[in-house]
């Protein structure tokens, strides 16, 4: 009750805030003024005297086209629209805005859509500074706060010699004050004024300048805040989540045109967007342990109770018995993880299980783990963590025989190429039990790595075993000889060392058949 401000009030048989007045129309854009000293009413010449006391910006270098800052006006400066907090200074007799000017001035007439724009042109036109005798100089006045930027003996490019000294003070309320100390009326300015940042809109002062003259620019005055109403409303209470409630308000201009504008506010809402779901591991190996974690956050302004997160164990891996943690269940039956429960407003409750990842798994395999979150207000969402198996991959090896063809008594040579194509080294066992069509040639087992390369004549098998690095291979190779034509085959069994065993084979002897090939002469 009484909450209705601007003059509205509440009508309680219709239960509606009404108000009645008059809305001023938009004024148009309004443009900046001058005075200066010569007009009645105008600005008073009161030189400000700052190169004792001032930052100085000039170097003692000469300067030609180019320009210095920017400088920290201290406080907000509004310009044509903008507000600024700093300025550049241009050598060229000018102050710009929003960035730093070396353009020379040609034109006589402001505002010009050429360059430079956004700028306050005392003494603009083609000037230059000579590092003896020219000096520009800034300071933050108090009482009242401005800026005084001041420019002494700034000199002509052409001809030389011909100087003006003059100042411009800046004020928070958007006024600015040129004020000229001497100059040379036989060596005028091109141009002198204000323009804004595109040279559509400006100010040109077209008088004659003279010395201890004060020209002011005048901001136009702000335009008149639009009537405002207000009031307040207690929500009921209970209501349910996620109840929306729109408030409608019917403008009528009293000519016979409405507009309506609508504000909506959510009441007890639940959002449940910035839950989580993570893995301690990004890359692991076959038989590494994974430990998921969820945590459900509610941004929301209610409860969100009855919460429920189904969560299946992803593919390649196992539960750990007993992992899950924070009140989530294992249902073993459909083999995924439960959770159920209400997550506070503006908290979050969270909980964990892990899995092991299975023997053997290839190289570069995909752990994908999504969990499905429902808040039984929103359509459930999900979320996903996924861990990339790193293991070797010794698929490209090889088993190659110097002979096809044999005869009895023939020495054979067999090579063995170990080729780790995975992303990890391989801990390699490779197992050669010899047929029994050959004897083994003793010392002639040889390896270019790792261990050395037995024979076992108990079992009639060569066995090495070696690292192979990742992408990379090791070579084993031995001798034997046939006892007869064949045909012979020779199974070799390469072991990664984590759970990955292939075999190879090669066969030789044997009956060979040619074609037959027929000519004609």
């Amino acid at each position: 009750p009484d909450s209705a401000t601007g003059g509205a009030t509440y009508n309680p048989s219709l239960n509606q805030i009404e108000w009645m007045g008059v809305v001023p129309a938009a004024r148009l854009l309004e443009p900046y003024t001058w005075l200066d000293s010569r007009t009645p009413g105008g600005p008073i010449y009161q030189w400000e005297e700052i190169s004792g006391t001032g930052t100085e910006l000039t170097t003692g270098e000469n300067v030609d086209d180019g320009f210095l800052g920017p400088i920290d006006l201290g406080f907000d400066f509004p310009f044509y629209g903008n507000v600024y907090t700093t300025t550049y200074v241009s050598s060229n007799g000018y102050l710009s805005f929003g960035q730093g000017y070396s353009t020379i001035v040609r034109t006589s007439t402001l505002p010009d859509p050429a360059l430079p724009n956004n700028d306050i042109m005392p003494f603009g036109g083609d000037m230059y500074i000579t590092g003896e005798t020219t000096h520009i100089y800034y300071q933050r006045l108090e009482n009242p706060t401005r800026l005084v930027v001041e420019f002494v003996d700034l000199d002509r490019y052409s001809p030389r010699g011909h100087y003006a000294t003059f100042e411009v003070i800046l004020y928070p309320s958007g006024e600015i004050l040129t004020q000229y100390q001497s100059y040379e009326s036989d060596y005028p300015p091109v141009a002198v004024g204000i323009e804004n940042e595109d040279g559509t809109q400006g100010v040109n002062y077209g008088t004659v300048l003279a010395n201890e003259l004060a020209v002011k620019y005048i901001p136009p005055p702000p335009p008149s805040p639009p009537p405002t109403i207000a009031f307040q409303v207690r929500i009921a209470d209970p209501l349910p989540p996620e109840t929306v409630i729109t408030n409608t308000a019917i403008l009528d201009d009293g000519q016979g045109t409405t507009h309506e504008r609508q504000a909506t506010t959510w009441v007890n809402t639940i959002r449940l967007e910035g839950s989580t779901k993570e893995v301690d591991k990004s890359v692991a190996f076959p038989g590494d342990v994974l430990t998921y974690t969820l945590t459900l956050r509610n941004a929301g302004v209610a409860d969100a109770v009855g919460v429920t997160v189904v969560d299946p164990i992803p593919a390649h891996t196992t539960y750990q018995m007993g992992s899950a943690t924070g009140g989530a269940i294992y249902d073993e039956a459909a083999d995924r993880i439960l959770w159920s429960g209400t997550v506070p407003s503006g908290g979050q409750v969270s909980f964990s299980f892990a899995v092991r990842t299975e023997i053997p798994l290839s190289d570069g395999t995909v752990v994908v783990n999504t969990a499905t979150m429902d808040d039984g207000v929103h359509p459930p969402f999900t979320r996903t963590a996924t861990t990339t198996i790193q293991a070797p991959d010794l698929s490209g090896s090889e088993k190659r025989v110097s002979s096809i063809a044999v005869s009895p008594g023939q020495v054979i040579t067999y090579t063995i190429l170990v080729k780790n194509g995975g992303s990890v080294p391989a801990t390699a066992i490779v197992t050669d039990t010899l047929p029994a069509e050959v004897v083994y040639v003793p010392g002639s087992a040889w390896a270019g790595s790792g261990g050395p390369a037995v024979y076992d004549p108990a079992f009639h098998r060569l066995t090495w075993s070696g690292r192979v690095p990742a992408r990379a291979m090791a070579t084993v190779r031995f001798a034997v000889q046939a006892t007869g034509e064949g045909p012979i085959t020779n199974v070799v069994a390469f072991d990664d060392g984590m759970g990955n065993v292939i075999e190879k084979r090669v066969t030789i002897g044997g009956r060979l058949f040619f074609p037959l090939i027929r000519k004609g002469y």
